[in-house]
């Protein structure tokens, strides 16, 4: 990473849950200007001592950013942290560009996407695969999915977070390929649970 690039770049990180603060830790890492925000000030407050900046609101840490990434558990906690006066919409700038990172669903990522629209964002729905281990190590696979005048924008901060970045198409196809992918993971277990079962069935050490 160009730590000239990265000190360019503002980025609000809304949402210091498991995943969520060690992704921001990695950005604070890799040069970027990062301010936090978290409804438990805890999370923050290490993130400072990492050289991040705290901020009291998702609109403070929005304020003039090029970048918003939400790392949230669900559609409606996203929801109400963009929306209203202390949200991150009341101070972005037009043409900033929105990292929708968490897995939420088909049907509210196309309902946040409209709300972007809505706001002149450009939002990039691009959820992760990979635990709280990946994250840290900036090993995330990234399935990234919106309009291409984001993703200049996207790639650098993409880079710090993950190992892969498949950019999918229109907003929407990442969480679909979420969907699928945690579908073949769930096969996949099933998979090796039976054959270790059949194995001690057949009188062998699984």
């Amino acid at each position: 990473m160009n730590n000239q690039k990265a000190n360019d770049l503002t980025i609000a990180f809304l949402g210091l849950g498991q995943m969520g603060t060690p992704m921001a830790s990695r950005l604070i890492s890799a040069g970027f200007n990062v301010r936090v925000w978290n409804r438990s000030k805890e999370r923050v407050k290490g993130l400072v001592e990492h050289g991040g900046t705290g901020a009291s609101t998702p609109a403070v840490a929005a304020d003039r950013a090029g970048v918003v990434i939400t790392m949230l558990p669900d559609g409606p906690s996203i929801e109400s942290v963009v929306s209203g006066v202390e949200g991150a919409f009341a101070t972005l700038t037009g043409g900033a560009v929105w990292l929708q990172m968490g897995t939420i669903g088909i049907e509210w990522t196309e309902r946040l996407r409209k709300s972007a629209t809505e706001a002149d964002v450009l939002f990039v729905d691009a959820p992760v695969s990979g635990s709280v281990a990946p994250a840290a190590a900036g090993q995330l696979i990234i399935l990234a999915s919106g309009p291409h005048e984001a993703q200049s924008i996207a790639e650098p901060v993409f880079e710090a977070l993950g190992s892969h970045t498949f950019w999918l198409g229109a907003a929407g196809a990442g969480s679909r390929a979420k969907l699928v992918l945690n579908n073949w993971l769930v096969d996949l277990v099933e998979m090796v649970v039976e054959t270790l079962k059949f194995s001690e069935a057949l009188g062998l050490d699984p």
